[in-house]
């Protein structure tokens, strides 16, 4: 009996694994707000990490009685084999988020490879049990590669972060006995990073200078898993059922074997 495959939710995990290459898979925001009566100060920088590239972008504007006006700026560094050659004392190594970058993207080349393999196999080759193989073992990498990096993403962001967990602060004294840091010695009001997702605001007590007067900095920072991760994601939950569904026919034609079998088996004791 042929067993043949359906490869359409496989083709669509390939297009959106390929996809996923080209956006961010995790994103880092930090924004500071400062305001006297109509007068305001903003800051907003995004860090932006996917498999192709590194992406930082900041944005000021202020609004002041003399002057008012914006400046943005951006940064972008390729992740491929040339920061290394670019990197001759080893720096790149101490930011293990741009390292994870790189390991994720030739997991997500050699998933590419092996997925578009299986497809060409299932469509022009004759051998089933490969084809089968291939989903399998790309199921299986691409399940590694998701779950390993929404594991590791916090761990990375913050063994690269000066400050390791705490992404903001201030030195007010939050609980109003004289010191601003708590028993551990760390900032009593602060912004922590304990999840690979979140979103926290802080005021800052006469933090902001706007008009060259004093005023209340309210701090707020936003991360999560982004568009490149969901992609990825899903193509990942269609690839798991592809597989599903493979195990599924090729059992309920395995038993359709035996019952034929046992069938014929019966039929000849009879005939006997």
């Amino acid at each position: 009996m042929k067993i043949t495959h359906n490869t359409h939710f496989a083709k669509i995990a390939l297009v959106l694994i390929v996809l996923s290459f080209f956006f961010p898979w995790f994103t880092m925001s930090m924004s500071t707000y400062s305001e006297d009566n109509d007068y305001y100060l903003k800051s907003t920088g995004k860090e932006y990490y996917g498999p192709d590239k590194y992406t930082q972008s900041t944005k000021i504007e202020w609004n002041e009685e003399n002057d008012k006006d914006y400046t943005t700026s951006k940064l972008i560094i390729p992740i491929d084999s040339e920061l290394i050659a670019v990197d001759p004392e080893g720096g790149l190594f101490e930011n293990p988020m741009l390292v994870s970058l790189m390991i994720l993207k030739q997991k997500l080349i050699v998933s590419v490879l092996i997925l578009s393999l299986a497809l060409a196999n299932s469509i022009y080759g004759k051998n089933i049990e490969l084809t089968k193989r291939l989903f399998e073992l790309t199921t299986i990498l691409m399940v590694i590669t998701v779950a390993g990096f929404l594991i590791n993403v916090k761990g990375d962001y913050i063994a690269q972060n000066y400050d390791g967990h705490i992404l903001a602060s201030t030195n007010d004294d939050d609980d109003g006995d004289g010191d601003s840091t708590d028993e551990n010695g760390l900032p009593e009001e602060k912004i922590v990073m304990r999840l690979p997702i979140g979103f926290s605001t802080i005021i800052d007590e006469d933090g902001g200078n706007v008009n060259s007067q004093t005023v209340d900095r309210e701090i707020t920072s936003r991360w999560h898993p982004s568009i490149g991760f969901i992609l990825a994601t899903i193509g990942t939950i269609l690839l798991v059922n592809t597989s599903l569904y493979e195990f599924k026919k090729t059992h309920e034609a395995e038993m359709a074997i035996q019952e034929y079998d046992e069938e014929e088996l019966q039929k000849n004791i009879s005939d006997d």
